[in-house]
């Protein structure tokens, strides 16, 4: 049900900043900017290749502010469906909430998903020209102590195909 990792959701304390970096980094270029009522955030929105980073800051409280008591950084992943509405009948089906965000896109917490430390942003798929210096993002990893049970879990949630998953190891986070 799952196409692509198409961005990466992340919570700064200024977006503006924080997106013009990424400018020049990689010569990402700014596609859109408008708030999130869901999130209280503005988002700015940097293309990166056929990829996007949503650069969030916290208009005040909420999801957003939240995971900044923590610190600045990654706050969720992105997957993009070629069909949010049959995604949305089978995440109904397991009993699996999520908060609808603007522009048609579903938020689903790691409470949601069953997966600890998960939190994801569902898009509907779209085919952008890649821009800049890099051309897509491909993957994500998911740290965590437990592969087999979260892949299990991630295949029944997203309709996937467990044996896709590859779990690895590293000695540095284990």
């Amino acid at each position: 049900m799952l196409d692509c990792v198409d961005r990466i959701i992340i919570a700064v304390q200024d977006a503006s900043a924080t997106a013009g970096r990424w400018q020049q980094l990689l010569d990402g270029e700014i596609v859109r900017e408008n708030e999130v009522t869901a999130f209280n955030s503005v988002r700015i929105v940097v293309q990166l290749g056929d990829s996007e980073l949503e650069i969030h800051q916290p208009l005040g409280d909420g999801l957003i502010a939240d995971h900044l008591r923590d610190g600045s950084g990654p706050f969720a992943v992105g997957f993009a469906t070629p069909d949010l509405v049959a995604l949305r009948s089978h995440l109904d089906s397991l009993e699996i909430g999520g908060l609808a965000l603007d522009d048609d896109q579903l938020y689903l917490d790691a409470a949601a998903l069953g997966i600890p430390g998960l939190r994801a942003v569902i898009s509907p798929l779209q085919q952008l020209p890649a821009t800049g210096l890099i051309d897509s993002l491909y993957e994500c990893t998911h740290l965590t102590a437990a592969a087999a049970r979260d892949t299990q879990r991630f295949a029944l949630v997203f309709g996937l195909d467990q044996q896709q998953f590859v779990p690895i190891n590293s000695e540095h986070y284990g």
